[in-house]
C-alpha cells in the first residue's frame, strides 16, 4: 500500500491561474491549487492543512475526504486580508 498517510506536502502537476471563491470551494476541482501542506490518510488530504493558490491565496483549515470540512481562514493575496 503506497499511499500517504499522515503529514506531508502535495503538489499539484499542472496548477493555472484562476479565481477562487472562499464562500464556495466548488472550484478546488479545477487546478487553480499550487500544493497542499497537511495531513493525508489513504491519499485523501484528511484533518487540519494549508491550501495553497497559484494567484497567492490560501486556505487553513479542516478537510474531509479530500474536500473543505468545517472552520478555516480563506487568505486574500490581492486584498491582504483574511476571512473565516
Amino acid at each position: 500500500a503506497n499511499s500517504f498517510h499522515g503529514f506531508g506536502v502535495l503538489y499539484n502537476e499542472c496548477p493555472t491561474e484562476g479565481p477562487t471563491n472562499y464562500e464556495n470551494f466548488n472550484f478546488l476541482d479545477k487546478n487553480t491549487w499550487d500544493h497542499y501542506e497537511g495531513e493525508f490518510d489513504n491519499d485523501r488530504k484528511e484533518g487540519f492543512g494549508t491550501l495553497y493558490f497559484v494567484n497567492g491565496d490560501k486556505f487553513s483549515g479542516c478537510f474531509k475526504d479530500d474536500a473543505v470540512e468545517g472552520f478555516g481562514t480563506f487568505f486574500l493575496a490581492a486584498e491582504g486580508k483574511h476571512v473565516n
